[in-house]
């Protein structure tokens, strides 16, 4: 198992993380498109790369109490489905779409 990748923006309210993360995304000349506004304090991040077929989902470590990424494979149809059941749930749910791939997260940079 690989080492999980920090999800926590240095106390930035989510909003803020979104913008500073967009900025980052595109001076680098990569698409950042916010699919679905989630609750702009509190709101989890999905972060779907659609150039290797890659989710980000932002969700807490129970044992260290950090936010991480859980990276999974989904593809681009099976990802829409992924979208509509989240936002079901949870429409706080913030849902980014990036061109690039995953290893490129602009919201890692944050930290």
């Amino acid at each position: 198992m690989s080492q999980s990748r920090s999800a926590d923006f240095g106390g930035l309210p989510v909003d803020m993380a979104i913008g500073a993360a967009q900025r980052l995304h595109t001076s680098d000349g990569l698409g950042f498109y916010v699919r679905h506004r989630g609750d702009s304090d509190r709101g989890l991040l999905m972060l779907y790369f659609e150039d290797d077929a890659c989710l980000l989902t932002q969700e807490r470590d129970f044992d260290t109490g950090r936010l991480i990424w859980r990276t999974q494979p989904m593809s681009k149809v099976k990802v829409s489905e992924y979208f509509s059941r989240v936002l079901n749930q949870d429409p706080d749910t913030w849902i980014i779409e990036l061109d690039g791939v995953s290893e490129k997260n602009p919201f890692e940079r944050l930290g």
